[in-house]
């Protein structure tokens, strides 16, 4: 969530205009959540970044572009030192 965090502040620095950002993760109150479900007023562009988690467990409507980063965060079993781990990977491309 670190990253959804640091990619909003850095969005909301450069105020584009028209456009409204929403985040959307296991901590954002359920207020914030119905609100990125909103559509935007007319001629603005919504911003949705969110976890892989949230991104597969609802649909937005009014979504003309998805940008994913790619990374999973999850525990995984590491044969090789006989441990899970909690590691971020690369995921592979889902159409």
């Amino acid at each position: 969530m670190d990253e959804i965090c640091t990619v909003q502040e850095e969005l909301e620095k450069r105020a584009i205009l028209n456009t409204v950002i929403h985040v959307l993760h296991s901590q954002v109150p359920q207020e914030d959540q119905d609100a990125a479900l909103e559509p935007p007023e007319q001629g603005t562009c919504k911003v949705i970044l969110a976890t892989n988690i949230a991104e597969s467990s609802i649909t937005i409507p009014d979504v003309s572009v998805v940008v994913d980063c790619g990374l999973v965060r999850g525990i995984f079993y590491d044969d090789r030192r006989k441990l899970q781990c909690l590691l971020c990977k690369v995921s592979r491309v889902r159409m």
